[in-house]
């Protein structure tokens, strides 16, 4: 299904859930936009290849039939409880996992509203605890989540995904 992105987005803008077709084209453009200091994008091919089997999601923001942004997601609890508020542990959550625009688009809402079209399809599966997690020290990653609606959960020391840095994580939460 095609949607008319809203608001910020330019009028030829249009959004889509990531079919198996799109993987390698995801994969291209994670490498070439989402790489920066705070991520780690190890693991993220595997992650992306999980949407052929439906394990993980993908709504895909295009512009002029180009692929301008992405955040991929899982409706399932796909988050170890060290990173979970404690009233989620053994709840079915949401969770954000890897949120990338184009270099040329940033600032134009497109995460944003890609996050709200997500909210909007897991709250109509009943889930309406969603995750979000970046380096402690992106701080660009923490106000665009903040402005989707998410609030900081906690911080923690977790050198085995951030190996840069203060290697501490934070964790944002959405509740519908």
């Amino acid at each position: 299904m095609v949607r008319p992105i809203v608001d910020d987005f330019a009028t030829n803008g249009e959004v889509r859930k990531a079919a198996r077709a799109d993987i390698e084209g995801m994969k291209k453009f994670i490498l070439q936009h989402g790489p920066n200091q705070w991520n780690n994008l190890d693991g993220v091919e595997a992650h992306l290849d999980e949407i052929c089997t439906g394990e993980t999601e993908a709504m895909l923001a295009f512009e002029g039939g180009k692929l301008v942004g992405f955040i991929s997601y899982n409706s399932e609890k796909k988050l170890a409880e060290r990173y979970l508020h404690n009233e989620d542990i053994g709840r079915e959550c949401g969770y954000l996992a890897e949120a990338v625009v184009h270099r040329e688009y940033v600032g134009r809402g497109i995460g944003r509203q890609l996050a709200e079209l997500i909210k909007v399809d897991l709250l109509a599966r009943g889930i309406n605890t969603i995750y979000v997690m970046h380096h402690e020290e992106n701080i660009p990653s923490r106000r665009a989540w903040e402005r989707a609606g998410f609030s900081v959960v906690k911080t923690i020391y977790d050198p085995e995904i951030r190996p840069n840095g203060s290697r501490r994580t934070t964790i944002q939460r959405f509740v519908a």
